[in-house]
């Protein structure tokens, strides 16, 4: 269902997003497609179902499984094609609200990218947001993390290579970051209430190197970060978006520069330690690096640069933040190594990282 030479999902369809579970209510929300055909072989429907699965026996919950198409009014002409939209953003639950996020298969158009709000208890359709709803693509991929949540309640959403008249009052939003009231609806679409797209967005766009493969990482004192196809750091003022950014410095851009020598399609992340804040990034066929970030800025001089570099592997290391170990389980991991030799562990480190 993709182009001749897509090769990412073949065969085998099925949950291709991370779940998202309510441990309050003991349910797994989940969206899967599978091939049908009446007639047992093609032409096939490929429908996308969201499953609201109780954790503990498995079975559906809530009415579930929910076929996934557009119920509400929507401006355009715009139409979700089940074979044309992948399911790949992790699905996000906020304040009763349960949002999943669609791109493509390989680029094959038609496709649009899709924001879609289902009431979590009675999995109703109640919000829907095309990227470009008059033109085309902008699809949502943002490295298969889900869209982030601030404090109020506002989500944060990256929008990849597509159509853009943004900044003429149009209502398309391919190459840009936006944040949404999803309180406010407007004929069933949550208000943005903010944008940001770089002033060079047309040549990222037509070289598709530009934003979309990474979420939105907020940060302490209103920033947001973001990475690009060609191994950048965006760092926005996210307050403040303020609709084009010219060069770095001019707000909202507080800051853009060349982070990895391969594009980017893992986020990175942030920690605040014990000797300060760090910022965490691993790109294709590069080495994990770590970057000091004083609050404002991120110094671009990696700190540390790891000794393995992942060559020719995509997407690049996938990083997360646990919590530590406790002291005795640390030790008895030290001692485990120990027991490998170098070529366990390095075969190890492939496994996990690729």
């Amino acid at each position: 269902i993709g182009p001749s030479y897509y090769g990412d999902i073949q065969i085998e369809v099925g949950v291709t997003g991370t779940p998202v579970i309510d441990l309050e209510k003991g349910i797994i929300y989940l969206v899967a497609a599978t091939r049908e055909s009446e007639t047992g072989s093609c032409p096939c429907q490929y429908p996308h179902r969201i499953h609201a699965l109780d954790l503990r026996t498995g079975e559906e919950q809530l009415g579930g499984p929910v076929d996934i198409h557009i119920d509400l009014p929507q401006s355009g002409d715009a139409t979700f094609i089940g074979e044309r939209q992948l399911q790949r953003v992790a699905l996000l639950l906020s304040r009763g609200i349960l949002y999943i996020g669609f791109g493509s298969y390989g680029d094959r158009t038609p496709y649009h990218g899709w924001l879609l709000g289902y009431d979590a208890q009675t999995l109703k359709q109640v919000s829907t947001f095309n990227s470009t709803p008059t033109g085309n693509q902008g699809g949502i991929w943002m490295g298969g993390l889900p869209p982030s949540v601030d404090g109020d309640g506002n989500l944060y959403l990256v929008v990849a290579n597509g159509s853009f008249d943004g900044d003429s009052d149009g209502n398309n939003f391919g190459m840009s970051v936006l944040r949404f009231d999803p309180s406010i609806l407007v004929n069933g679409t949550p208000k943005i209430v903010d944008w940001f797209s770089p002033f060079d967005h047309q040549s990222l766009i037509d070289g598709d190197v530009g934003l979309g493969s990474t979420g939105a990482i907020l940060l302490p004192r209103n920033r947001v970060l973001v990475g690009t196809k060609n191994g950048q750091l965006m760092l926005l003022d996210r307050d403040h978006l303020t609709h084009t950014g010219g060069p770095e410095g001019d707000s909202p851009l507080v800051q853009r520069f060349q982070v990895s020598w391969g594009p980017m399609f893992s986020s990175p992340i942030y920690w605040a330690g014990p000797q300060g804040e760090r910022v965490y990034v691993w790109g294709t066929s590069d080495a994990l690096k770590v970057f000091r970030y004083d609050g404002y800025r991120i110094d671009p001089t990696p700190e540390m640069t790891s000794t393995v570099v992942l060559t020719d592997v995509w997407p690049g290391g996938i990083l997360t933040l646990g919590p530590g170990l406790p002291a005795g389980h640390a030790r008895q991991r030290r001692g485990a190594r120990r027991g490998l030799h170098r070529g366990q562990r390095q075969g190890l480190c492939r496994h996990l990282f690729e």
